[in-house]
Parts: structure tokens; sequence; C-alpha cells
């Protein structure tokens, strides 16, 4: 049996990796709560609830994480969505032998093997739990990454539009608009890197991030810049960037614009290595 308690109430994912030694049984688990600390159950109570519906429990082929195939032999990795938690219950995962159906079997002397059991939040009022083995992702955090895929003409005060999403985690970015907006509220990162083309001598740039909290203004480093044929870059080109921590309420938005832009276009290429905005939710 794996144990886990939660300080607050609501749904979990229960990940681990298992596998039964070879023999004549097959194995099953039941995710239960609130047994003690007995290890040795034939029928744990207090059985949990699948978010999908029905008791938490099944047999080794079921409840497996995606890209597994059941087999009983071999660790496996198992990923359940439960719910019906409040705070201050243990968690609990019991791994019995069973025959072919699932149903339990004793004394058959074969060894279970678990490991890497871990608790993911489902809902915003659990917690996520960080004793346990493994690797805790957040496949939900709201996140994105766009960039300019070709050169464009710009005028002062309008968004810069990165008009191609790498990833968009939650849907917050909007590849027309250019405006990113806060689905929840929370801290936010930011970065930003915008590549002109075509400026020449005495040309001056002033970009930023505009948004957050009380409509705030972040300039790019190193501020207003001038190009200078040979001392800032060469051929016509100039690149300003900025990373910024920001306070934002949930629909909040956040964009990035230039105050002061001197000449040329903004430069765009197929792989987005140089104009890009990205962010992500921080907590």
């Amino acid at each position: 049996m794996k144990t886990a308690t939660v300080s607050k109430s609501g749904n979990v994912t229960v990940r681990w990796t298992a596998y039964i030694q070879s023999g004549t049984y097959w194995w099953s688990w039941l995710i239960a709560k609130n047994n003690g600390s007995s290890i040795d159950l034939v029928a744990p109570s207090n059985t949990l609830s699948l978010v999908a519906g029905g008791n938490a429990s099944g047999g080794y082929s079921s409840g497996l994480d995606s890209g597994n195939t059941a087999s009983v032999h071999d660790y496996r990795d198992y990923d359940v969505d439960v719910k019906g938690l409040e705070p201050g219950d243990q968690i609990e995962l019991w791994l019995r032998s069973s025959n072919s159906s699932g149903g339990q079997e004793t004394g058959n002397g074969q060894t279970l093997y678990a490991k890497n059991f871990y608790l993911k939040s489902e809902s915003p009022t659990v917690e996520e739990n960080p004793q346990f083995a493994g690797t805790v992702t957040k496949p939900a955090q709201p996140s994105f990454h766009a960039y300019r895929s070709t050169n464009v003409s710009y005028t002062v005060n309008n968004n810069v539009i990165f008009n191609v999403e790498k990833w968009d985690e939650g849907g917050c970015y909007d590849t027309s608009t250019g405006v990113f907006t806060a689905p929840v509220a929370g801290i936010y990162m930011f970065t930003c890197t915008v590549l002109v083309a075509g400026s020449s001598t005495g040309a001056e740039y002033d970009a930023r991030l505009s948004g957050g909290a009380n409509n705030n203004t972040y300039y790019f480093a190193p501020g207003r810049i001038e190009y200078q044929a040979g001392t800032t870059w060469g051929d016509g080109y100039i690149a300003l960037g900025t990373s910024q921590i920001v306070k934002m309420s949930a629909n909040e938005e956040m964009s990035v614009t230039f105050s002061t832009f001197g000449q040329g276009s903004i430069y765009g290429d197929g792989n987005g290595m140089w104009t890009r905005f990205s962010g992500y939710l921080l907590g």
C-alpha cells in the first residue's frame, strides 16, 4: 500500500508504476482512503470514486497511462483520476494479486512491485504533494510561445503580431491581435525578442510590454536604442529584448508595442529564431 495525506478538498490524479513477478496470478489495484496504518487488509473500505464515474479499482490492464500497453509482468505506468477527497484524508493505493478477472487472490507467493507514486492536482483546491518520487508535471499550466514567421511593416503603438504559435496551453494568446489574456489571476513570466530589419544610422527604437495590473508598461533593454552601422548591428538589423514578471488579474491583457520605431520592418523567419514572444503562469 502507498499512502499520502491531502490538506485540501477536490479531485486528484493518482499516478504510479507497477508489475507483479512472473507466476500463476495477475494483479489488480484499488484506490481508497482512511484505512489506517494496516497494509494487509483483504477488503479495504472507503473506496474512492473515479471522476468519470464508478469505483476507483481495476485490473492491471485498466487505468494505464497514455502510450502504455497492458503487461502483467512488466513495469507499466498508470494514471487514474479520483474525486471525493476532504482535508486530512489519507489517500491509499492498494495493489493485490488477482485471478484473470480481477478477483483478489491471497497467499500465492508472488511479489508486487510499485514505484513513482505521486498525486497531481486536478482541481484548484488540491495541493500537489511533493514528497513522492517522480517528476511532477503541470500539463494544464497556462503557457504559450509564438513567433513572427514573415517580415511585416509596423506603425508605432500598434501590437506586434507574433502570427505562429509553437504551443498555447489554455488558448490564451491570439495570433491575429498579438494579445495574451490571463485566464486566471496570478504572477506571470514573459519573455520577448524583436528583430528589426531595414534600419539605418540614426533610426531610434523603443519597445515595451504593455498590460497587467494597472496597465503597466515595461520597456525592453537597453531602453531607447539608436542604430549605428557597424556598431549596433550590421546590414540594417537591430534587436531588442526583455524578460518581465507581472502580476495580473483574470482577463487582463499583455502585448508588445513600440513607442518609437525609426524605420524598417519587423523581421520574421519560418523557424521562429528571432522575433518571438512567450509567457506562462508562475503561480
